[in-house]
């Protein structure tokens, strides 16, 4: 049961996780990479290049990083709440009295 319920967690908070934060951390990523290479006396395409490049190769592992800390979090808040404590022991009573 306690699996289950991880395993709905972590793909239910990842994929939103993953939604949500996937364009607003593209866009941030560009910002912070555009605002740097401004200071640059680089050719415009170049720094469209970098910023393009740099924004791709990293956008995935950012999601992962967020994904994660997501995922941990839903977790460690389920797993304090004495509601869904409660709720859980007494389905796992009433399993283990149905396979008796």
């Amino acid at each position: 049961l306690i699996i289950g319920i991880n395993l709905i967690l972590q793909n239910l908070a990842g994929s939103l996780a993953v939604v949500t934060c996937r364009d607003p951390l593209k866009m941030s990523l560009c910002n912070h990479l555009k605002e740097s290479l401004d200071q640059t006396a680089l050719p415009e395409k170049i720094k469209e290049n970098i910023i393009y490049v740099t924004s791709v190769d990293n956008l995935d592992f950012g999601c992962q990083l967020i994904k994660r800390a997501v995922i941990e979090k839903a977790l460690e808040d389920v797993y304090q709440d004495i509601h869904i404590q409660e709720t859980l022991q007494k389905k796992q009573k009433a399993r283990e009295k149905v396979h008796e």
